[in-house]
C-alpha cells in the first residue's frame, strides 16, 4: 500500500490526532502525552518535527513517526491542516508568507501544485525571482514565465513584476514596507 493511501486511513487520521496536538493561533504542533512516562519524560509536550535544509535552499519541515510498524514523514503543513478540519488537503499545502516553518492557521491554504509554484521563491536567488539581468544592461521582468517588459532601473524592475503578478492574480512578492519615520 502507497503512503498516500496509508495514511488517509480513517484509523491512522485517528492515531496522528492521538499523538499531535495543534495550536492554529501559533501554529505549533506538540506531541502529546502517553501511556509511556518514559516517551513523557523526553518527548511530551515538545514541538514535533525537524527541519532539513534543501539543495535549493528550501527549509523542509517534517514530522516522521512509525505507526504499527510503517514508518512515515508528512509536512508539518499537511498534519496541521489534518488536526484543524479532520481532513488531509485535496492538493497541496501552500505557506502564504513563504515561510515553511509557520504553520499557523492563517498562514495556510489548500491549493494546486501551480497556485503553490506561483508563490514559491527561488530560495538561492532571493527575491529576484523572475527578474534577469541582460547583456544589453536592461533588467528583464518575466512572470509566469511570460515576459513583461524590461526596465534600467532594478527598483523599477521589482514594481513591473509586482504589477504582472496583479494583472495575472497571482500573490504579491514583496512585502509591504512600513513608511519611513520623519524627524
Amino acid at each position: 500500500m502507497e503512503t498516500k493511501e496509508f495514511i488517509d486511513q480513517k484509523w491512522v487520521k485517528e492515531e496522528i490526532s492521538k499523538r499531535i496536538a495543534y495550536y492554529p493561533d501559533t501554529g505549533l504542533l506538540v506531541w502529546k502525552p502517553r501511556k509511556s512516562p518514559k516517551f513523557n519524560d523526553k518527548f511530551a509536550g515538545k514541538v514535533v518535527g525537524s527541519t532539513e535544509k534543501m539543495a535549493d535552499g528550501y527549509i523542509y519541515y517534517g514530522v516522521a513517526m512509525e505507526i504499527k510498524g510503517r514508518k512515515i514523514n508528512i509536512p508539518t503543513g499537511r498534519i496541521a491542516w489534518l488536526l484543524q478540519t479532520g481532513e488531509w488537503p485535496k492538493h497541496t499545502i501552500d505557506h502564504k508568507n513563504r515561510d515553511s516553518t509557520n504553520n499557523k492557521w492563517l498562514n495556510l491554504r489548500d491549493v494546486t501544485q501551480k497556485v503553490n509554484n506561483s508563490n514559491k521563491r527561488e530560495y538561492n536567488k532571493g527575491f529576484s525571482k523572475g527578474i534577469k539581468f541582460s547583456e544589453d544592461r536592461f533588467w528583464g521582468v518575466f512572470v509566469g514565465g511570460k515576459y513583461f517588459k524590461s526596465s534600467n532601473c532594478f527598483g523599477k524592475a521589482l514594481k513591473i513584476r509586482e504589477q504582472g503578478r496583479k494583472e495575472l492574480g497571482l500573490e504579491p512578492m514583496l512585502p509591504k514596507l512600513l513608511p519611513r519615520e520623519t524627524k
